[in-house]
Protein backbone atom coordinates (compact mmCIF):
# COMPACT_ATOMS: atom_id res chain seq x y z
CA UNK A 1 0.00 0.00 0.00
CA UNK A 2 1.09 2.91 -1.10
CA UNK A 3 1.59 5.85 2.30
CA UNK A 4 0.92 9.63 0.41
CA UNK A 5 0.39 13.15 1.07
CA UNK A 6 -3.11 14.43 0.78
CA UNK A 7 -3.97 18.21 -0.96
CA UNK A 8 -6.85 19.93 -0.17
CA UNK A 9 -5.68 23.42 -0.70
CA UNK A 10 -2.78 22.38 1.12
CA UNK A 11 0.91 22.68 0.05
CA UNK A 12 4.45 21.84 0.81
CA UNK A 13 7.69 23.88 0.54
CA UNK A 14 10.86 22.59 -0.13
CA UNK A 15 14.01 24.25 0.69
CA UNK A 16 16.35 24.26 -2.36
CA UNK A 17 17.33 25.81 -4.80
CA UNK A 18 16.74 23.66 -8.28
CA UNK A 19 18.23 26.31 -10.72
CA UNK A 20 21.35 24.23 -10.27
CA UNK A 21 19.79 20.98 -10.80
CA UNK A 22 17.71 22.14 -13.50
CA UNK A 23 20.82 23.84 -15.30
CA UNK A 24 22.76 20.48 -15.39
CA UNK A 25 22.51 18.14 -18.79
CA UNK A 26 20.79 15.14 -17.05
CA UNK A 27 18.30 15.15 -14.33
CA UNK A 28 14.47 13.54 -13.51
CA UNK A 29 11.78 14.55 -11.40
CA UNK A 30 9.39 12.11 -10.63
CA UNK A 31 6.44 11.07 -8.52
CA UNK A 32 3.03 9.11 -8.22
CA UNK A 33 -0.28 11.33 -8.24
CA UNK A 34 -3.85 10.16 -7.89
CA UNK A 35 -5.63 13.18 -8.07
CA UNK A 36 -9.03 13.31 -6.76
CA UNK A 37 -9.92 16.38 -8.58
CA UNK A 38 -9.48 18.93 -11.74
CA UNK A 39 -9.45 22.21 -12.12
CA UNK A 40 -12.52 24.66 -13.33
CA UNK A 41 -12.38 25.14 -16.82
CA UNK A 42 -9.63 28.18 -17.72
CA UNK A 43 -7.86 27.28 -15.03
CA UNK A 44 -4.63 25.34 -13.58
CA UNK A 45 -4.07 23.35 -10.75
CA UNK A 46 -0.25 23.13 -10.22
CA UNK A 47 1.39 19.71 -8.59
CA UNK A 48 4.62 20.77 -8.11
CA UNK A 49 7.32 24.25 -9.07
CA UNK A 50 9.60 26.21 -8.54
CA UNK A 51 7.49 29.43 -10.25
CA UNK A 52 5.78 32.61 -10.01
CA UNK A 53 4.33 34.65 -12.10
CA UNK A 54 6.61 37.52 -11.62
CA UNK A 55 8.18 38.72 -14.74
CA UNK A 56 11.79 36.94 -15.07
CA UNK A 57 11.38 35.19 -11.47
CA UNK A 58 10.52 31.86 -13.13
CA UNK A 59 11.80 27.80 -13.39
CA UNK A 60 9.37 24.85 -13.82
CA UNK A 61 6.19 24.13 -12.95
CA UNK A 62 4.19 20.95 -13.72
CA UNK A 63 0.60 21.34 -13.55
CA UNK A 64 -2.66 19.67 -14.90
CA UNK A 65 -5.53 21.83 -16.62
CA UNK A 66 -9.64 20.66 -16.36
CA UNK A 67 -9.61 18.10 -18.73
CA UNK A 68 -6.67 16.10 -17.16
CA UNK A 69 -3.79 17.57 -19.38
CA UNK A 70 -0.18 17.46 -17.97
CA UNK A 71 1.64 20.98 -18.56
CA UNK A 72 5.88 21.11 -18.24
CA UNK A 73 6.34 24.90 -18.29
CA UNK A 74 9.82 26.19 -18.19
CA UNK A 75 11.37 29.27 -18.48
CA UNK A 76 10.94 32.58 -17.67
CA UNK A 77 7.23 34.21 -16.89
CA UNK A 78 7.37 36.50 -19.35
CA UNK A 79 7.62 34.60 -21.85
CA UNK A 80 6.16 31.56 -21.32
CA UNK A 81 3.75 29.02 -22.46
CA UNK A 82 3.92 24.98 -21.93
CA UNK A 83 7.15 23.43 -22.86
CA UNK A 84 4.90 20.61 -23.69
CA UNK A 85 1.88 18.58 -22.61
CA UNK A 86 0.89 15.19 -22.28
CA UNK A 87 -1.67 13.67 -25.40
CA UNK A 88 -3.37 11.87 -22.94
CA UNK A 89 -5.59 12.76 -20.45
CA UNK A 90 -5.56 12.04 -16.93
CA UNK A 91 -8.66 10.84 -14.77
CA UNK A 92 -9.83 11.68 -11.16
CA UNK A 93 -8.83 8.79 -8.65
CA UNK A 94 -6.51 6.89 -10.50
CA UNK A 95 -2.93 6.44 -9.54
CA UNK A 96 -0.30 7.86 -12.29
CA UNK A 97 3.51 8.01 -12.44
CA UNK A 98 4.71 10.71 -13.78
CA UNK A 99 8.47 12.19 -14.84
CA UNK A 100 9.98 14.44 -16.78
CA UNK A 101 14.00 13.90 -17.79
CA UNK A 102 16.51 16.10 -19.42
CA UNK A 103 18.50 14.32 -21.55
CA UNK A 104 21.41 17.29 -22.64
CA UNK A 105 18.57 19.74 -24.42
CA UNK A 106 16.09 16.79 -24.89
CA UNK A 107 13.11 16.74 -22.40
CA UNK A 108 11.05 14.31 -22.13
CA UNK A 109 7.60 13.11 -19.94
CA UNK A 110 6.53 10.21 -19.38
CA UNK A 111 3.39 9.19 -17.68
CA UNK A 112 2.88 5.32 -16.43
CA UNK A 113 6.43 4.51 -18.72
CA UNK A 114 5.40 5.79 -21.62
CA UNK A 115 6.80 8.97 -23.16
CA UNK A 116 3.44 11.38 -23.71
CA UNK A 117 5.45 14.53 -24.90
CA UNK A 118 9.35 14.83 -26.14
CA UNK A 119 11.43 18.40 -27.01
CA UNK A 120 14.61 19.82 -27.65
CA UNK A 121 14.87 22.83 -25.70
CA UNK A 122 18.53 25.11 -25.33
CA UNK A 123 16.64 28.17 -23.53
CA UNK A 124 17.74 27.49 -19.49
CA UNK A 125 20.22 30.32 -20.21
CA UNK A 126 17.39 32.93 -20.04
CA UNK A 127 15.96 31.93 -16.51
CA UNK A 128 16.93 33.86 -13.65
CA UNK A 129 17.04 32.37 -10.16
CA UNK A 130 13.96 31.52 -8.67
CA UNK A 131 13.41 33.47 -5.33
CA UNK A 132 10.86 31.17 -3.86
CA UNK A 133 11.21 27.33 -2.53
CA UNK A 134 9.63 24.58 -4.59
CA UNK A 135 6.51 24.47 -3.70
CA UNK A 136 3.87 21.16 -3.87
CA UNK A 137 0.41 21.25 -4.48
CA UNK A 138 0.45 25.10 -5.47
CA UNK A 139 2.78 28.07 -6.41
CA UNK A 140 3.45 31.79 -6.13
CA UNK A 141 1.48 34.59 -7.58
CA UNK A 142 2.81 38.11 -8.72
CA UNK A 143 2.60 39.27 -4.92
CA UNK A 144 4.60 36.51 -3.85
CA UNK A 145 1.64 34.78 -2.07
CA UNK A 146 0.23 31.29 -2.72
CA UNK A 147 -2.49 31.07 -5.80
CA UNK A 148 -3.80 33.28 -7.98
CA UNK A 149 -5.98 34.07 -10.49
CA UNK A 150 -6.98 30.96 -12.85
CA UNK A 151 -5.05 28.54 -9.90
CA UNK A 152 -7.07 25.71 -8.53
CA UNK A 153 -4.54 24.09 -5.59
CA UNK A 154 -3.85 20.81 -6.36
CA UNK A 155 -6.60 18.33 -4.75
CA UNK A 156 -5.20 14.95 -4.59
CA UNK A 157 -2.37 12.20 -3.34
CA UNK A 158 1.36 12.65 -4.59
CA UNK A 159 4.00 10.02 -3.34
CA UNK A 160 7.42 8.90 -4.23
CA UNK A 161 8.39 12.79 -5.24
CA UNK A 162 12.14 12.44 -6.28
CA UNK A 163 14.38 15.31 -8.05
CA UNK A 164 17.43 13.95 -8.92
CA UNK A 165 20.91 14.55 -10.85
CA UNK A 166 21.66 11.74 -13.44
CA UNK A 167 24.90 13.46 -13.98
CA UNK A 168 28.15 11.06 -13.91
CA UNK A 169 30.25 14.03 -13.28
CA UNK A 170 28.11 15.96 -10.67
Amino acid sequence: MLSASSFDGNYVLIGSNTLTLLAQRFYTIEFYIRPTGLPNVGNKMPIIGQWSDTTANAAWLISLDYAGTLYFYYGPYSTSSPLFTSNNYLSTNTWYHVAITKNVDTFTLYVDGTARGTIVYGGMQAISPPAQLITVGNYYNTSGTLGGLNVDPYAGYITNLRIVSNNADS
